[in-house]
């Protein structure tokens, strides 16, 4: 498993340089493409601002001036970079704590897990998201309570591993039951745009696929992992085998 490319700043995955690549692995998606990717801006200078001096620079793609979709959920609609699979040394530590239950399975999972630490930075492991709404900043705030339940952002959501498949299982929620903890990031100003955009986006399949560059299959298995913690090593090696199949399969 090889990347062209490696970063190496805190927000590589929303950078110009990101976006090149974005470009480059969404060029055939007439929906993402209702986004200017060609001028991505930061928030300030999208609003003629200076940028602080110390200020995290994180750039967005926004609805393009003749996009069909300005008139649905507003000009100001934006997309920005993420990190797909959140394998940094903090998550990375976290979950070879788990490891140690099993020393039988340690060094095959040891090995599988390394390899996705190596990955982390790679441009096979960043996508787009919906900015607006808080759908990037969501991924990283869902966590799992004492009796296994998805929770939002508050309370302990410091304790979240950042995991893509929990997003897609609240995706699926909300399509298929209304459950809006999806939107949990979004707020008065913004829940109806992001709201208003994934109906438009139509069901977890089509959103996966436009977004994370994912079939059917591939969707069906995140759901079937992100209703659930990681609190074993047979969940781990599921959880990092899924990671490795994407990063292998479908970029």
């Amino acid at each position: 498993m090889k990347s062209k490319k490696i970063f190496n700043s805190m927000e590589y995955y929303a950078s110009k340089e990101a976006f090149e690549v974005y470009k480059r692995i969404y060029e055939s998606s007439s929906f993402i493409n209702e986004f200017d990717l060609d001028n991505p801006l930061t928030w300030d200078e999208r609003n003629g601002k200076d940028t602080p001096k110390d200020a995290v620079v994180r750039y967005n793609a926004y609805l393009k001036n003749d996009s069909t979709l300005v008139e649905k959920i507003g000009k100001e609609f934006k997309v920005s970079g993420d990190c797909l699979f959140n394998f940094n040394s903090k998550k990375t530590s976290i979950l070879k704590e788990l490891i140690k239950q099993d020393y039988a399975a340690a060094e095959r999972v040891i090995s599988k897990l390394e390899k996705c630490s190596e990955m982390h930075h790679s441009e096979k492991n960043i996508v787009l998201l919906p900015a607006t709404g808080g759908m990037n900043n969501l991924k990283g705030k869902l966590w799992f309570d004492a009796s296994s339940n998805v929770c939002g952002p508050d309370g302990q959501w410091h304790i979240a591993l950042d995991r893509p498949d929990t997003l897609v299982y609240c995706l699926d929620r909300y399509y298929k039951y209304g459950d809006e903890l999806v939107l949990a990031c979004s707020t008065k100003t913004n829940y109806g745009c992001i709201k208003k955009f994934l109906d438009i986006a139509g069901d977890v399949y089509a959103f996966c696929k436009e977004f994370l560059l994912l079939d059917r299959d591939a969707v069906d298995i995140l759901i079937k992992s992100g209703g659930k913690p990681i609190n074993d090593i047979e969940s781990l090696e599921f959880y990092v085998d899924a990671a490795l199949n994407y990063w292998e399969n479908y970029r």
